[in-house]
Formats: C-alpha cells, structure tokens, sequence
C-alpha cells in the first residue's frame, strides 16, 4: 500500500482544560452536551455552545456544518483561458463568499498540497449555471492517466453552494474543474475530514506520572519543550524492555478513516530525550467486524518527526472501531503521543446524518441517502424545506420563509405572528400580532380599537375625544383618564375621598359626614360642609373670607354708649 508521510505546522487548540458539565457546555471553546466538540471559529472567536455555529465565519482552514471540517490545503495549477484570473486569485483564496471572480474561464486546476482520497468537494460560484461541472482527477502516480468522476452525487446548498461527493479509493494529487460553473467562482472547499478521535475512549497499555492516555484527544497538542504543558497535554507510558507499549482509541461509533495526524512528544532541548521513542512505531485500525482484516501501517523513518500524517492508499475500504498506536523497538519502549487526529466520517445507517448519527435525513426522495456529513440530499429536499441539511422551512413561492416576491428581495410584515414570522405572496402564514390587521398585518388597528384582530373597544372612560384613544396593542390610554377614574384602562373609578383626572385629588378634610365625600368630578362636598368652612369645596373657613366694602369687621372694636333721655314735662 502505497503511503504519504509528511511533516505539518502544530495544531492551535482553543481547550483551556477539561471541566464539562453534564448536557450543558460551559467550557470556552468547545461546544455539544458534553462539550465533546471544538469551534474553529474565524478570530478564534467563540461558538455557539449548543450547535456550535460561528456567527463570524469558519477559521480559514476549517468548513461545512459547525465548522468542523478541515480544508484540505491546495494551490492553483493552472487556469484554462484568462491571465487575468491570476490577479483575481487571492479573492478565489481568501475563503470570502461574497467575492467571486468574473469572466469566461475554461476550468481551474488545483494541486493538493498532500495527496490524499477525495470524499466530496463544496464549490460556492455566483452564476446560474451552478450545476453544470465536469470533474477529472489525477491520482498521484498519474497512472491511469486523468479519469472524469462519473455520477458524481450532488446536493446543492442554497442559490450558490453545491456539494459535490465523487469518493476515490486512492489518494488524488491532481484536481480539475470544469464548466460554466466556475466563471463566477467564489471559494472551492476540498473536505480533509472531520478529526472523529476528539474526546473518544482512550487507553495506555500503562502509564508514567499522570500522563493519562485522554491527553493524546484532548484537543490540544502542548507547547514544545514545555514539560508542564506537555504533561498536561500529552500521554506517556511507564516503558519496558520485553514488550512493546501501545495506545488505543475507540471510537463511540463505526468510523470511515481517511488520513492520521499523530503529533509526537516535542522536547527539542532535551537532545536523546524524547522525539525518537515514536520512530518505527506501528499503527493499527481495527475493523468493527470480524469479517474485516486489520489495517496496519509501521513507520519506515529513521529520523523522528514532529507530526506524523499517515495516508492509508488504497483507503480503508471497511468501517473502523478502533485506532492502536505501539512501540516497535527492541530497547526500553517508551510511547509518548501529545495528540493523535483521526480524520474521517461516522458510519451512520441510511437515512440516518449528523456527527453522531442523531438527525433523520429529510430528502424529496425518502429512500435517497443524504450526505452524513451536512444532511444535502441528491434528489433536493422535502417540500417545503431547503438549506444545507434540508431542514429551513419555506414558502410556496420558494423564498425563506421570511421574505416574498421577486428575487425574494421583500420582507413579511414584523407583525405576522410566530414563531417564526413567514407569509406567502406577503399574507401572513398564521394570524396578525395583537394591534395589527389586514392580511399583511401591516395596519395598525383604527382609533377606538386595539388588540387581537382588533376587537377590543377602548375604555368610554378614556380621556380625549371619541372613538376615544388608546394604545392598539394592549388598550392603555394614551392620554389618561376623565375624570372619576384611574387605572391604566381607565376602568376604575375613583375612591371615596379623591376626585378629579386619574383621582389624583383629594376632598376637603372639612367636607360634613363619616367619609369626608365629595363630587368626583369638580371636588363639590356631598353633605356640604363643617361648620366654619364654606361650600362647594369647604377648604375655606367663614374667617377668612374678603371684607365686604363698607362692612365693619366683626374682630374691631365695639363700643356701646348707654344714652339716657330724660324728659321734663
């Protein structure tokens, strides 16, 4: 079996330790109920913790559902037609959707970086012929000479992203794309595989000073030279001189393996140390049936590398439980691994998809096998949904359910009720919001009216004039109340001892009866007044009144003159 060894840069984990809550991730960077998966997130920004979308986009080397499948790194060979295509290239590489080449190619030739099987490509291309593609693939021998991948199954995303699976048995070196779909391209993603190890079962056939074996799928591969990094973040066994020592996953799930990355303990300064306790190590796939050989791959180096890439071709043509890692030594055999990626697929049972299997496929045709990897189906999804697993309702006429009409360039009214707000040709799908009428709930209700399909009245006890004014949605009114009520309906009215607008005063403490009542709309006392004080209102008491003009006040001064007439006959 012919193999491709090679040496990569380190993986930049986003782990800052292993504290997972049950069912809810609360761990940076990870995501999944049991915080069993990482974000690859653009800026190394987080994800959602629940189903791990990047608001901001993918890193630049990962893609497809959650971000979780790494890009499989490729330069442009060669361009059939345009010069200025080359100018164009660093749009074409940045990843960047929404900028997309323009003009009259022929096809696009891309050279893998590392050979290796193809499982499926998704090619993003502005143009309206997004379907129609050749594919021809070079095998990296180039014998046979460049073959068309025939019948290859598709499953388009949305207006421009197809998904296109053409899986090879041997590793591919060569790509060519062609036709009109790659006048207007945008991005071209080569799956490498989703790292299917990441916090799976791990074992040590023994192990030194708490180098445990989960170390080695932890995610995070340790800072070189670094023992206390490399502790933390890297397996070790105890070593002995008679057998060999191993390392094993097993996998929660029947997995198709594509490629291997196996990062070795890295202690640069430590000379005799470390690095070269994996050279000539063995690797082994064990198949989850019987009826399957196991896969074993023994490395043929002398000199120790910092990352191994293993590259099964011909590819493991049967399902994988399980991936063992041993010493082959003859001298003590130490085996130390800092992390070991498994790239590959679940193997999930038809119409079956999702990194565990979990999601029933939801394809027009219900006995077509969507892709495990996003849920696309060849035959298009059921009516009435689309998206890239087949799963975003939508309308009748084609559009996201948030939108309608040519191009479905319009918006449904913010007060179709929901969730979420949809409507058809712009009628509401289901009924208005409350305060909101017409088939578009786009109208307020009239004055006078408010709520559900604007049946409510307004209070009569409102202020203002008739219809009288209240808030459409919830009947409040807008300009408080006449007078003798309160509330904000306006349906209360006022307690004994308060009167005026809202009943915001009070009767006169002096008003004659028990309760001290008064008129609720002018303040006037129902059973007039204590005595001193005078109507309507007694606040006033009689003292106080203004002097009449030309009337003596009955305060000044009184004198009383006795006059005696006397008469004399």
């Amino acid at each position: 079996m012919g193999m491709w060894t090679t040496v990569t840069g380190f993986l930049v984990s986003a782990c800052l330790s292993n504290i997972c809550i049950a069912q809810t991730c609360t761990q940076a960077g990870w995501f999944g109920n049991n915080c069993e998966f990482q974000c690859h997130c653009a800026s190394n920004a987080e994800c959602d913790q629940t189903t791990g979308v990047c608001n901001n986009g993918c890193d630049p080397q990962w893609f497809g559902p959650a971000c979780q499948y790494a890009v499989a790194e490729f330069t442009i060979n060669n361009t059939g037609g345009l010069e200025s295509f080359w100018s164009s290239l660093p749009l074409f590489l940045d990843n960047d959707e929404r900028k997309c080449f323009s003009g009259n190619l022929q096809y696009i030739t891309v050279r893998l970086e590392t050979p290796q099987p193809l499982t499926w490509i998704r090619v993003v291309s502005n143009t309206a012929y997004l379907t129609q593609f050749q594919i021809w693939q070079e095998e990296e021998n180039c014998i046979p000479p460049i073959t068309r991948c025939m019948n290859p199954r598709i499953a388009k995303v949305d207006d421009v992203t197809l998904d296109i699976s053409c899986p090879t048995s041997n590793s591919i070196f060569r790509l060519l794309l062609m036709g009109p779909i790659v006048n207007g391209i945008c991005s071209l993603y080569i799956n490498g595989g989703r790292n299917v190890a990441l916090k799976q079962t791990a074992e040590l056939s023994s192990t030194f000073d708490g180098w445990v074996a989960s170390n080695a799928v932890d995610g995070d591969p340790g800072v070189p030279d670094d023992d206390n990094s490399l502790k933390s973040t890297c397996s070790h066994t105890l070593g002995h001189a008679d057998t060999s020592d191993s390392w094993e996953v097993t996998f929660s799930w029947a997995v198709e393996i594509n490629r291997i990355q196996i990062y070795n303990r890295r202690n640069p300064g430590r000379v005799g140390c470390c690095e070269d306790r994996l050279v000539n190590f063995t690797l082994e796939a064990l198949p989850s049936s019987v009826a399957n050989s196991t896969y074993s791959y023994t490395d043929p180096g002398e000199v120790a590398q910092d990352i191994y890439t293993v590259i099964p071709s011909p590819q493991i043509g049967f399902a994988v439980n399980s991936v063992k890692i041993d010493t082959s030594r003859n001298d003590l055999s130490f085996l130390a691994l800092c992390e070991v990626l498994v790239f590959g697929e679940v193997v999930c049972p038809s119409g079956k998809f999702g990194r565990q299997c979990e999601r029933d496929c939801n394809c027009f045709d219900q006995t077509d096998a969507c892709f495990v990897s996003t849920g696309g189906c060849p035959s298009g999804c059921a009516v009435g949904y689309t998206g890239e697993d087949c799963y975003t309702p939508i309308s009748f006429e084609g559009c996201p359910p948030e939108t309608y009409g040519p191009g479905c360039s319009q918006r449904c009214s913010d007060h179709c009720s929901g969730p979420p707000f949809s409507c058809t040709f712009g009628v509401c799908t289901f009924e208005c919001d409350p305060g909101y009428r017409t088939l578009k709930c786009d109208v307020q209700c009239d004055p006078g009216t408010y709520g559900k399909d604007c049946l409510e009245t307004c209070s009569e006890h409102c202020a203002g004039d008739s219809p009288k004014p209240c808030n459409h949605v919830n009947g409040t009114c807008d300009l408080g109340c006449e007078d003798d009520y309160y509330g904000p309906f306006c349906n209360n009215e006022c307690p004994r001892g308060k009167y005026g607008s809202n009943c915001a005063k009070n009767c006169s403490v002096h008003c004659s009866g028990r309760y001290n009542t008064c008129d609720w709309t002018d303040g006037s006392c129902d059973q007039g007044c204590d005595p001193g004080y005078l109507s309507p209102l007694c606040t006033e008491g009689e003292s106080s009144l203004p002097q009449r003009a030309g009337q003596q006040r009955l305060d000044s001064p009184i004198i009383v003159v006795d006059v005696v007439i006397i008469s004399h006959s």
